[in-house]
């Protein structure tokens, strides 16, 4: 895994079709339940990180209404501290700790859908539950500016920080302010949160004891760069020194270091870092190995354990990947070079021109 990846480019440009998106769309829409939850698979569970991803994908593809019918299941299965379960079954809760990092994603689904062109009506009438969301996260920052991964129903705080989940809290506060902002709500006290925390990721640079060891994870290693908690300078030169070590020729992204296992989500988070961080060319060429994880149905499979050249786990293919891979190729079609929600905010407007 020497090469550089400008060595093995995929024959496209990475991006994809028109046709191929709306199979896609189509794929995740059909997925849906009435309730509005969108499952990992038919008869699958749900987690309100992956759902709201795949909402996202939904808002920037032009399904509005689709897309607000998952933020609405996810206010309608909201504890009443604004808390949100880990993983639901059709019939209820399935576990009920809660991921800090889960219970604050849903700020970003609300931004996407509000910038596509929710209507103000419907709103307000969700931004309570949004907004209650985000405050029960906040609640318990470190002082350190990092936050603990989870919470149980007792009110047990698991102390361990995570680097992936607390980079995905900065850019969920970072789509709060910025939803708050367009409705004309105070925002302050999520800004100052935000910006702690961002100096806690920075110091991960130099700081290893104040996060768990995650190394392995290639999330931990593109995830602060993707949603612009770095400085620019440094969040590229942490993408640079993955390429070599965490991309498999013909594959794509290792999920995990110790396992011979590529998956599309991970390749497409990371090529969509790439591309917010004036990386396009590697981006584009990242995000084409995607292709070959694409089912006829425009669905995804997961994975592959790639020196069998099998698909892994079993055939699995789950709507946050098939989400991620339309997230990642809009961003990387877009041009933008920001924070991850910023970016979504301004394609999901674009979506709705």
């Amino acid at each position: 895994m020497s090469q550089t990846l400008s060595e093995f480019q995929a024959g496209s440009e990475g991006f994809l079709s028109s046709d191929e998106i709306k199979l896609t769309v189509s794929y995740l829409c059909n997925l849906q339940l009435d309730t509005g939850m969108i499952p990992w698979f038919e008869g699958g569970h749900a987690d309100p990180w992956n759902h709201t991803e795949a909402l996202i994908a939904l808002a920037m593809k032009g399904e509005l209404e689709a897309a607000v019918a998952g933020l609405r299941w996810l206010c309608g299965v909201q504890n009443k501290d604004g808390s949100l379960c880990q993983y639901f079954l059709t019939i209820g809760v399935e576990e009920p700790r809660r991921d800090l990092n889960t219970c604050a994603y849903v700020a970003m689904g609300f931004l996407a859908c509000l910038s596509a062109g929710m209507d103000q009506n419907t709103a307000l009438e969700l931004w309570p539950s949004i907004a209650a969301a985000v405050d029960f996260v906040v609640e318990f920052q470190l002082p350190s500016g990092a936050f603990p991964w989870a919470v149980d129903p007792g009110g047990y705080v698991y102390g361990s920080s995570l680097l992936t989940g607390c980079s995905s809290i900065f850019s969920s506060l970072d789509a709060a302010v910025i939803a708050g902002e367009m409705l004309g709500v105070r925002t302050r006290h999520w800004a100052q949160a935000r910006d702690r925390l961002a100096i806690a990721i920075r110091s991960c640079l130099g700081n290893a004891s104040l996060f768990e060891d995650k190394s392995d994870w290639a999330m931990d290693g593109y995830y602060p760069s993707l949603v612009g908690a770095l400085e620019p300078s440094d969040a590229r030169a942490r993408l640079r020194g993955m390429l070599p070590v965490r991309v498999v020729p013909g594959w794509g992204v290792l999920c995990v270091s110790s396992s011979a296992w590529t998956t599309a989500a991970e390749t497409s988070e990371m090529a969509a870092a790439l591309a917010l961080n004036s990386s396009p060319i590697q981006a584009r060429s990242l995000l084409a190995l995607t292709q070959r994880y694409r089912d006829s149905d425009g669905s995804y499979f997961t994975g592959f354990a790639y020196e069998s050249g099998r698909t892994f786990p079993g055939h699995e293919r789950s709507s946050y990947t098939a989400a991620a891979v339309l997230i990642a190729d809009a961003i990387l079609t877009s041009g933008l070079s920001c924070s991850l929600a910023d970016a979504i905010g301004s394609i999901c407007s674009r979506s709705s021109e």
